[in-house]
């Protein structure tokens, strides 16, 4: 152990060799200059290792409910809990509320007796009047076969010039045998809006009718339905441009085994699906719908949309679960704050109905001082002239969704001023949802052929089912080759 000069031992060496001293002072400045470096940097090591593990315990606090990621990816299912608040009803059936049940029908189909011929004491009641008919009724689907029809064109031959002449048949009759509209619309109904598989479907005809239908004669249905639809898919495309407000939003999907997307632009009667390979503006460009719209467009903050010349409103719900993430990950004040603050809003605009511009105003300041706040709480890092990185440092989740709250107001606030502006973007993810829903029972698609004839029918049935028309009377007219217009749909 080396043991320090004594004070009249150094001060004797100043005084006798000055030079010495002079590099001793000079090693002591050098090395303690390095000490101070190796100091500095190991404090930036500590800040980032410290800041790595903050976001490390963040990620695994995350679930569905407090993150975009999806309920299959929790590892333990969290408590379900919504971001509404309570309306103070307790759960269930209201007091004095009207109740649906079936009823009796005045002109039932059949009418079966059961009467009483002798009375428990052994006394014979059969010339007895009844004094009461007690009745219930009995809901049933009534035994159902395939039936075949069969359609004979008579040929005759001209007697004066020789002419063979033949009897025309129904235009929809184009082979020796084939399958009628009925069949076909319950072949479309279990494909594309139950959505069962194309073997599950064929074992149902076969289970149900005890017909043997081929997997590829189901899938020359939906090819033919496909066809059908594709000037309503256009016309489609020529009213959303016209819309005030779109929804859009997309998801992965699995087509021939690589990673594709589907795609979706659409408003409270209509919706619109597609498939790419591509995610960005290679997809949205080819369904020619937002290069060329102007409205307000609602979507999930995908920088893509941003791109395009056209008003934006950003989905609320995505930020308050982003908040909820941040107060379980981090346990930050403002994140809560502005939860809450959303929650005040939402309820005075959407559930007392109220837009006054004072109380909007005093929503605003509320924001502005909960930013501040958050801002305090994420001070921008410190540049340091030892950092030899290139580039700026990686800010935290906590920072960078400050960062959109303060840039992008205008766009999460949108729905304040705007009546026609929703809250959420949930529409667009309803609208997405079945395709998750297909992956899961019927598994990935085989050919690009088969995802884009699926897109195109399951855009016909839920813009009819938005309409509040029947999806099976709809698929019926569909497979009589005369779909629905849109102009049909929303004549109403």
């Amino acid at each position: 152990m080396n043991v320090p000069p004594s004070r009249d031992q150094i001060l004797h060496l100043v005084l006798t060799d000055p030079e010495a001293t002079t590099d001793l002072i000079l090693d002591l400045y050098l090395t303690v200059q390095k000490q101070a470096e190796i100091i500095e940097k190991q404090a930036e090591k500590i800040t980032e290792l410290e800041a790595r593990i903050e976001n490390l315990e963040a990620q695994l606090k995350q679930n569905s409910r407090n993150s975009s990621r999806p309920p299959s990816s929790d590892l333990y299912k969290p408590k379900p809990k919504s971001l509404r608040k309570k309306s103070g009803k307790k759960p269930g059936g209201q007091k004095n509320h009207t109740g649906k049940t079936l009823k009796l029908v005045e002109d039932p189909d059949e009418i079966v007796s059961h009467p009483v011929s002798t009375c428990k004491c052994g006394y014979s009641l059969q010339t007895v009047e009844p004094s009461n008919i007690v009745r219930r009724q009995e809901f049933d689907i009534p035994p159902v076969e395939i039936k075949v029809t069969e359609h004979q064109a008579e040929v005759k031959i001209c007697p004066v010039c020789g002419r063979k002449n033949t009897g025309e048949f129904p235009p929809h009759l184009n082979n020796t045998t084939q399958y009628g509209p009925n069949f076909k619309a319950d072949v479309l109904y279990l494909k594309d809006d139950i959505i069962t598989s194309f073997k599950k479907t064929a074992k149902f005809f076969k289970d149900r009718y005890h017909q043997q239908v081929s997997q590829g004669t189901i899938q020359n249905i939906c090819r033919e339905a496909y066809k059908s639809l594709e000037s309503f898919e256009s016309e489609i495309k020529g009213i959303l441009l016209h819309s005030p407000v779109l929804h859009a939003d997309e998801t992965g999907l699995t087509v021939l085994g690589l990673r594709w997307w589907l795609h979706t632009i659409g408003n409270e009667k209509l919706t619109l699906y597609a498939v790419h390979p591509n995610r960005g503006s290679k997809a949205v460009n080819s369904m020619g719908v937002i290069p060329n719209y102007n409205g307000i467009l609602v979507h999930d903050f995908w920088a893509t949309y941003f791109m395009y010349d056209c008003k934006h409103s950003l989905c609320n719900a995505h930020i308050m679960r982003e908040l909820v993430g941040i107060v379980d990950g981090y346990n930050q004040n403002w994140a809560g704050k502005m939860k809450t603050l959303f929650e005040d809003v939402y309820d005075y605009i959407f559930v007392q109905n109220k837009r006054n511009p004072d109380k909007l105003s005093e929503f605003e300041r509320a924001y502005q001082n909960i930013l501040d706040e958050g801002f305090g709480e994420n001070p921008p890092p410190l540049d340091h002239l030892t950092c030899k990185k290139r580039g700026r440092k990686k800010r935290s989740k906590p920072s960078n969704l400050l960062r959109r709250l303060d840039g992008y107001r205008e766009d999460i606030l949108r729905f304040m001023y705007n009546a026609f502006v929703p809250f959420t973007n949930n529409l667009a993810e309803r609208d997405v949802r079945m395709m998750k829903v297909q992956q899961k029972i019927s598994g990935t698609f085989r050919s690009v052929e088969g995802a884009e004839i699926f897109c195109r029918i399951r855009g016909y049935i839920s813009t009819v089912r938005k309409n509040g028309k029947s999806v099976y009377e709809a698929l019926k007219r569909l497979a009589e080759g005369k779909p629905f217009t849109v102009q049909d749909l929303m004549a109403e």
